[in-house]
């Protein structure tokens, strides 16, 4: 009986794994979009800003600035994407 339930286990995590997967290929596309970090430009003084985090570049700044821990674009690069 116990056999059974641990094939039955098995299968069951095998399968989340594939819709964990397949749900992670979809996703991807969006991530990568969000790890571009698509910067918002202030035409007057030509400081980009990052509309996730407080990132500010450009002008006083210079561009060596980097994404807040917790930003999106933070999170998405340290997951790989």
């Amino acid at each position: 009986m116990e056999e059974m339930t641990a094939e039955e286990t098995l299968a069951a995590l095998r399968l989340r794994v594939q819709e964990l997967e397949a749900a992670n290929a979809a996703m991807r596309p969006i991530v990568l979009r969000m790890a571009e970090a698509r910067m918002c430009r202030d035409a007057a003084t030509m400081i980009e800003s990052c509309p996730h985090c407080t990132l500010k570049r450009g002008g006083a700044y210079g561009y060596s600035a980097k994404h807040d821990e917790d930003c999106v674009v933070s999170q998405a690069r340290r997951l790989g994407f």
